[in-house]
């Protein structure tokens, strides 16, 4: 079974570089990345999807990622 991974940045880099780091990890992890934390939200709850590992920049414009958890 696959782990669900969402990384949460709005820096693309950022992003990227720790897509590449999980992935040498593990090629198996099915990772999915978001540039804003409304889109996660929308996609979450529009596909039902389950997450097993969330990571989630704090500062990011709109809804930040302390304002996501709450």
């Amino acid at each position: 079974m696959s782990v669900n991974i969402a990384i949460c940045d709005d820096s693309a880099e950022d992003a990227k570089l720790l897509s590449e780091a999980l992935c040498a990890c593990d090629s198996s992890f099915n990772i999915v990345t978001y540039t804003d934390g409304q889109a996660l939200i929308d996609d979450f709850l529009d596909s039902k999807c389950a997450i097993d590992i969330l990571f989630l920049d704090i500062y990011i414009p709109g809804i930040d990622g302390i304002k996501l958890l709450i």
